[in-house]
């Protein structure tokens, strides 16, 4: 019953294993990518330095690993870091918008005008941005050197 007061119930820790530690570095990048939304603007918190630190110390794993790990733990990490590797550079070519707030006001006394001098369009933005699909499914059908 202490066990269950404290929020621990019956929850399991997955177990010690490559591929657990893979997937600690795979979500903590899926995080920078916008797995995770603002709970106020539920918009996806969108973070590439944080998803390149973490791609980046999956790659220190791959490096210092190299002819350590088993055939499926070699493959799994290899596919892990293609597909987070074209998901960081889809999204650093191609960077979702952000969404305006209504309430939001131009700093320091900018004018509400876009670089041409216009002033924005009152228009619906589109919102069928597949960013969110990628870093939730793993899937690209890009190609890039990474």
């Amino acid at each position: 019953m202490a066990e269950e007061e404290q929020g621990g119930g019956n929850r399991q820790p997955p177990p010690v294993s490559v591929f657990s530690l893979i997937d600690l570095f795979v979500n903590q990048a899926h995080m920078g990518l916008g797995a995770i939304k603002d709970p106020d603007s539920e918009q996806p918190i969108i973070d590439l330095a944080y998803a390149k630190h973490s791609i980046d110390m999956l790659e220190l794993v791959h490096e210092k690993t190299q002819g350590n790990l088993t055939a499926p733990e070699q493959s799994y990490l290899d596919n892990m870091l293609y597909q987070l590797r074209m998901t960081f550079v889809r999204f650093q070519n191609n960077p979702p918008t952000v969404e305006a707030t209504p309430d939001a006001a131009p700093e320091d006394g900018e004018a509400n005008a876009d670089a041409t001098g216009e002033a924005p369009s009152t228009e619906e933005p589109d919102t069928s941005d597949d960013h969110e699909d990628v870093v939730e499914n793993g899937n690209t059908d890009e190609k890039a050197d990474a």
